[in-house]
C-alpha cells in the first residue's frame, strides 16, 4: 500500500521534415562575354516545418567545383559571373535545413560564342600572376598588334572597370584599386574574342 512519488519534465520534440524540390529550374543559356545573373525562383524548394529556414549551395553535378567564372552567392541565391569558355555545364543545386537534411535539383548552363565572333584558343594570352594584388601582365605572341587590340575588363556585375589598349607582346596592367574579387579579361581582335578570368587577392 506503500506510494513513490517523482517529479519530471517531459519535451515532445517536433519531427524534422525533409525539405522537397516543389518546382524544377528552367536550363540557362548564356554567351562567352556576357555578364550572367540568375535569381534562384524562391518556389523551387519547400519546407513545411515552421520557421525552417533553407540553406543553398551549388556544385557541378559530377561534385567538382563550380567554373572559376561562374559565382553563387548563399545569402542572394544568385548566380552571376561572365562565361569564359564554349561548353555546358550541369548545375547540382542543394536546399539544406536546419538539421542538416538537404534535397537537391540540378539543371543545364549552355554557354555559347557570341554570333559573329570566333573563340580565341584559351592559349593565346596568358595572364601573371593571376591571383595578384591587383598588378599584372598581358603577354602574347600570337596576336596581331599593328593597330593595337581592345582590350575590357568588366567585373562579376558586367560593369566596365578597365578600357584599354594591348599594343606590344606584353603590358601591365594596373587595378590595384580595385576590392579583391573575380574579374573578367576580354581582347577583340577583328571578328574573334578571347575572355578570361582574372582574380585579385589583397
Amino acid at each position: 500500500g506503500a506510494f513513490a512519488y517523482y517529479d519530471f519534465e517531459l519535451e515532445v520534440l517536433k519531427t524534422n521534415h525533409a525539405p522537397e524540390v516543389t518546382n524544377t529550374i528552367d536550363n540557362q543559356a548564356t554567351m562567352i562575354g556576357a555578364s550572367y545573373s540568375f535569381n534562384i525562383p524562391e518556389n523551387v524548394f519547400t519546407d513545411v516545418d515552421e520557421g525552417d529556414k533553407l540553406t543553398l549551395s551549388a556544385k557541378l553535378l559530377n561534385g567538382n567545383s563550380l567554373p572559376n567564372w561562374l559565382l553563387f552567392n548563399n545569402l542572394t541565391n544568385v548566380f552571376s559571373g561572365i562565361a569564359t569558355t564554349v561548353e555546358v555545364h550541369e548545375i547540382e543545386l542543394t536546399a539544406t535545413d536546419k538539421a542538416g537534411v538537404s534535397v537537391s535539383t540540378n539543371f543545364k548552363l549552355t554557354v555559347s560564342a557570341a554570333t559573329g565572333f570566333e573563340m580565341l584558343s584559351e592559349n593565346t594570352v596568358s595572364i601573371y600572376p593571376n591571383p595578384s594584388n591587383g598588378k599584372f601582365y598581358v603577354a602574347s605572341d600570337n596576336l596581331n598588334l599593328n593597330t593595337g587590340l581592345d582590350i575590357f575588363i568588366k567585373d562579376i556585375h558586367g560593369k566596365s572597370v578597365y578600357n584599354g589598349k594591348l599594343n606590344t607582346n606584353k603590358e601591365m596592367i594596373d587595378l590595384s584599386r580595385l576590392s579583391s574579387g573575380t574579374y573578367f579579361l576580354e581582347i577583340n581582335e577583328g571578328n574573334t574574342k578571347i575572355v578570361k578570368t582574372i582574380v585579385i587577392e589583397k
